[in-house]
């Protein structure tokens, strides 16, 4: 699509490649075919969660509580309506999503995302991308980063409609008061994520 850009986080214990290609809402609207959507349910670390990806890379990453076909289905309708071609393909998840949850892979694995928003979606998302692991940040703090300081509840609306959760680490950005702040797939599990992040920084730092 129109911009990608190669992100690399050497900090990270699993030593992620992060690939970005960036789709405009504008140029979604202007789509003449589906484009194809291969997704899936994987059991995470943190309960059952959709995987959807197109041949760009990753695309969606829910934690729909339910490993019900249908809601999955529900949830890529909702977010995609008629512009795609869903395909049911549970193997090709698999592999993805262990590669995604696997917290002690020495190897380096290349992720692929194809995020899909308006133009200040897309700056808040791409500044998701460089909270270290194991690390927060706060609402503010990316508002500031982006250049929009003011712009803190819009910054929120953006986290909250982040479309590759775990990946994209909207979890990582509490409220400046420390507390944590909201969280589409629930609190409990906002803390578990970075709970469990924490637990793997600290024992790769052990190990090296």
């Amino acid at each position: 699509m129109a911009l990608a850009e190669l992100n690399k986080f050497g900090d990270r214990p699993k030593n992620y490649t992060i690939e970005i290609t960036l789709m405009g809402l504008p140029q979604v609207q202007r789509w003449q075919n589906p484009l194809p959507l291969q997704y899936g349910l994987y059991d995470s670390p943190f309960g059952d969660c959709l995987i959807a990806t197109t041949e760009k890379g990753i695309c969606n990453l829910y934690f729909p509580d339910s490993s019900d076909p249908a809601i999955a289905t529900d949830f890529l309708s909702s977010e995609w309506g008629n512009k795609v071609e869903l395909r049911h393909t549970p193997d090709l998840i698999k592999e993805l999503g262990d590669r995604l949850f696997a917290p002690d892979a020495t190897h380096a694995n290349i992720v692929d995302l194809h995020l899909k928003g308006t133009d200040f979606q897309l700056k808040v998302w791409r500044a998701l991308l460089e909270i270290p692991y194991g690390q927060t940040t706060t609402y503010q703090q990316i508002a500031e980063q982006i250049g929009q300081p003011k712009a803190v509840r819009a910054v929120g609306t953006a986290i909250g409609r982040n479309p590759v959760s775990y990946v994209v680490p909207c979890h990582r950005v509490i409220r400046t008061s420390g507390a944590m702040g909201g969280y589409r797939w629930g609190i409990e599990r906002k803390i578990a994520i970075l709970d469990w992040e924490k637990k793997h920084l600290n024992l790769a730092l052990c190990r090296s």
